[in-house]
């Protein structure tokens, strides 16, 4: 049996502790909220965290932002190598994007896809979605 994803976290930020890789995330991202397009996000960070298997493995981990047309709108990779589940019963990866040019409003897709070996196909293993909104922050209804 391999690794599965058990959640995937969205985030403007994370921070690890060094002495006990404890992460924290901060700002959850579920809406982002815009007075223009393109939008412009800093920095997202996505969390992938995995229940690993009973032996080690090795496999390619990719992140797709999907725009509200389906578009690629920005893509991350990594090799990834987990350790059996008796060495280390979870694994995270984290995947920064920097500078995010957000060209649409609507409903974007974030993907975590999967490839066994150099010539595997990818498959999709995960999936979560943020929105890009012109409408007022809730918390915050009038414009600067």
């Amino acid at each position: 049996m391999r690794s599965r994803v058990v959640s995937l976290l969205l985030a403007e930020g994370v921070a690890i502790d060094q002495l006990t890789s404890r992460l924290t995330v901060f700002n959850d991202m579920d809406v982002i909220f815009t007075q223009a397009i393109p939008a412009q996000l800093h920095r997202l960070a996505v969390v992938v965290i995995h229940q690993t298997a009973e032996t080690s493995e090795e496999f390619f981990e990719r992140v797709v932002i999907r725009s509200p047309d389906d578009a690629v709108a920005h893509l991350s990779e990594m090799p990834l190598r987990l350790k059996p589940r008796a060495q280390a019963p979870s694994h995270r990866s984290v995947h920064m994007f920097w500078q995010l040019v957000l060209r649409q409003l609507g409903e974007f897709r974030v993907c975590v896809e999967r490839r066994d070996g150099e010539d595997g196909a990818w498959e999709e293993v995960a999936s979560r979605r943020f929105v890009v909104s012109d409408a007022k922050h809730p918390l915050f209804p009038t414009r600067v």
